[in-house]
């Protein structure tokens, strides 16, 4: 008999500690729950709530005066049906009236009613390439990316490979790219951050950088900052947003129009007899016929016509007539430099 009473009494404990680790577990969830929920609906429901209970024992309480019989044997059940039926009409009519709540409580009332909730920004993703590249240190200062820069740790790993190698090119560039990232770090006007939350799965697996990028932008819903052109392609085709900085670079490029006079200093010769080749200031290639006798000349050039190519602008000119030849232009003019002057 008091073995039976032992197991009994055994398996009431365990059925106790069971049902109460459910239900401890399901009040924590719950109470996730209730605070990933904004403060004025928050406020709206609690409120609801109690103008409910109070409408609803102002309803039962003439009810169980009036009819004794149903005090004594009805009155939890009809008081549980009306707190049900006003809670939810309170609750209902709370929300309805939320945000005006709210502010009467907050003591915001001369406030304007419409919120505006600031327009979500997605994280730029910056890739190995565009970091050894450097411009984007004076993009970033300049206020025309918005939002956080996110360099990921895998990022950072490739950086710190580039910069150990024993090729003295890749060392200079892995090194340069981790001098742009510790100028942005230190500028107060940029935020950036290395991304490390990725989780094991970018880790485990062994893909290539690129790869990993795509994925992790997908993940964060983040915009990937790039100029590396194959990239680009391949993001774009997988649906993920691309800044692509030499794009930028070619919009923001000055317009040269046919007719325009340019003085360039012609470096090298071209690849047809005759022609030369100079350099306007943002790298645009001149080629101008009749500039290979002027190879390390400044001369005044007119614009004949333009070529779009996919690294960028062409420019096709040919020599000024009667314009003035100065000499020694190597000096001080290592691209070209082109001067522009408008046509008349």
């Amino acid at each position: 008999m008091v073995s039976t009473i032992g197991g009994f009494v055994g398996l009431g404990a365990m059925l106790g500690f069971v049902l109460g680790s459910m239900a401890y577990r399901r009040l924590l969830q719950i109470g996730r729950s209730l605070l990933s929920i904004p403060a004025p609906d928050r406020v709206a429901g609690v409120f609801g709530m109690l103008l409910g209970l109070i409408f609803a024992y102002l309803v039962a309480f003439p009810i169980f005066r009036l009819i004794p019989a149903v005090k004594s044997y009805l009155s939890i059940p009809i008081f549980f049906f009306l707190a049900s039926v006003f809670c939810y009409i309170g609750v209902v009519l709370g929300m309805s009236l939320k945000q005006e709540l709210y502010d009467f409580l907050a003591g915001r009332r001369g406030e304007s009613k419409e919120v505006k909730e600031p327009p979500s920004v997605r994280p730029k993703l910056l890739d190995t390439n565009v970091i050894i590249d450097g411009r984007i240190a004076e993009i970033a200062k300049t206020g025309f990316l918005e939002g956080e820069l996110l360099v990921p740790q895998f990022v950072l790993e490739e950086l710190r490979t580039i910069a150990d190698s024993s090729d003295p090119l890749k060392r200079t560039r892995g090194r340069r790219g981790l001098e742009m990232l510790n100028k942005m770090r230190n500028d107060p006007s940029i935020k950036i951050s290395v991304y490390d939350l990725y989780g094991p799965e970018f880790r485990e697996r062994k893909e290539e950088v690129d790869t990993r990028l795509i994925r992790l932008a997908k993940k964060l819903d983040a915009v990937l900052v790039t100029n590396d052109y194959h990239l680009y392609q391949v993001a774009t085709f997988q649906g993920v947003k691309v800044l692509n900085i030499n794009e930028l670079a070619q919009a923001v490029r000055p317009i040269v129009l046919p007719g325009e006079t340019l003085t360039i200093a012609i470096v090298r010769e071209g690849s047809e007899p005759g022609q030369g080749v100079g350099y306007l200031e943002d790298g645009t290639m001149v080629v101008v016929e009749g500039g290979r006798n002027h190879i390390g000349q400044q001369v005044e050039v007119t614009v004949t016509g333009l070529y779009q190519t996919v690294a960028g602008k062409m420019v096709f000119a040919e020599l000024k007539k009667g314009a003035k030849v100065a000499k020694d232009a190597r000096l001080g003019h290592h691209s070209g430099g082109g001067e522009r002057k408008k046509a008349r």
